[in-house]
């Protein structure tokens, strides 16, 4: 069995990656944040997907930029998952907004849920406060998943 810690970079990421069908998740050590994160000349720590992004899609990070992953998943480590986007302050803001669906921290809702409540109002012409009380949450909150302000990777909001 290899050691995790000996290789190169990409050879350690190979050795805890577990490749799925859409992502390629860290099985490692973790951030408090819920990153991946690995070791670098036994001192310094790596996001893994920042590592990964620089082994398999671009060697140079420019400064002010900053790496997503565009699933939501802070495990994931798909170059095809990865976006370079400029940092800026306003992404302190936006924080949240980006982490998707069931992956979201504050999530009290399945993927199959939020698909049920769209059902509700689209076909069924429910009311929003009726769907809040069979969901036994706020009409603001059904709201912002019918118009596609929450959980917009799921078909636009439509």
């Amino acid at each position: 069995m290899p050691k995790h810690n000996t290789g190169t970079l990409e050879q350690r990421l190979l050795n805890l990656l577990n490749k799925t069908d859409t992502c390629w998740l860290w099985t490692g050590a973790t951030t408090p944040e819920g990153y991946g994160k690995i070791t670098y000349k036994h001192r310094h720590v790596l996001r893994t997907h920042r590592v990964a992004y620089k082994v398999w899609v671009n060697p140079e990070i420019p400064k002010g930029i900053k790496i997503r992953q565009s699933c939501g998943n802070r495990l994931c480590c798909n170059p095809e998952h990865l976006i370079a986007d400029p940092w800026t302050d306003d992404c302190l803001n936006n924080k949240t907004e980006r982490m998707r669906g069931e992956q979201h921290h504050n999530n009290k809702f399945t993927t199959e849920q939020v698909l049920e409540i769209r059902r509700l109002w689209y076909e069924f012409q429910f009311k929003q406060t009726e769907i809040a009380q069979i969901f036994n949450t706020k009409q603001s909150v059904v709201q912002r998943i019918i118009s596609g302000k929450s959980w917009k990777h799921l078909n636009g909001g439509k």
